[in-house]
Parts: structure tokens; sequence; C-alpha cells
């Protein structure tokens, strides 16, 4: 799996920890299973989820 923040991949522990605090529990499980979030205007995804 790679993790993207706006367009960029980036380690999983740096895309988990730029989360932190701003993703609520639904917008995570978004994330994992396969969804786009914006949240103040950075987008975040997950390549790779089947």
């Amino acid at each position: 799996m790679s993790y993207i923040i706006d367009g960029e991949k980036v380690t999983e522990s740096f895309f988990w920890i730029s989360l932190q605090g701003l993703a609520s529990e639904p917008q995570t499980q978004r994330l994992l299973e396969g969804s786009h979030l914006d949240i103040g205007g950075v987008m975040y995804h997950i390549d790779g989820i089947e």
C-alpha cells in the first residue's frame, strides 16, 4: 500500500501522525475503505486498498 498526502507518497507513520487529531473515526474508516479524504484542503488517500 502507498500512503498519499496531496499527491505525494509518504511513509505510513507520517501519514497517520499527520491525521492524528484531524480525522474522526468515521473518516479514518472511509480512508481504510479506499476513499479520498479532504481535510482543510489537504487530500489524504491510501492507494492499493481493494
